[in-house]
């Protein structure tokens, strides 16, 4: 089970390698506000859907060569392969769409932060056709 370090160290990894290449970012420190509030409660589901949006910036808000940067700090300092959760993510989008439609809130929160462009296969044009599901 993950614990309150992982989530918070897992975090200042993106925090401080944001703040050294592009300066202070409002949208990381009011995060990171949230994230010491969460993590001085113990709030692990709080924490979760925090580390959950920093896997959808990791993915979406970085050029190749920042990503692939990030993508050596994560394994360097957590021992993580970052493309591993886009393996991850990517396989449950592929089951949903085998089986045709979204079963649960958990799967539709999979599916929200879906870059089409990236999605193997036919998965993008099926997942634009999900009624309820916005892009």
């Amino acid at each position: 089970m993950k614990n309150v370090d992982f989530f918070r160290n897992r975090f200042y990894i993106l925090y401080d390698y944001i703040l050294d290449t592009q300066g202070s970012s409002s949208l990381m420190e009011q995060t990171k506000e949230v994230l010491e509030e969460a993590c001085e409660k113990n709030d692990i589901k709080q924490l979760k859907r925090i580390d959950k949006e920093l896997n959808v910036w990791l993915r979406e808000m970085f050029r190749p060569d920042e990503r692939k940067e990030l993508e050596e700090l994560f394994k360097e300092k957590l021992n993580e392969n970052i493309n591993d959760l886009d393996q991850s993510r990517i396989a449950k989008i592929n089951k949903v769409v085998k089986r045709g439609k979204i079963n649960n809130k958990k799967e539709y929160g999979n599916e929200k932060h879906i870059d089409l462009n990236k999605t193997p296969g036919n998965a993008g044009a099926l997942l634009c056709s999900v009624p309820g599901l916005k892009n």
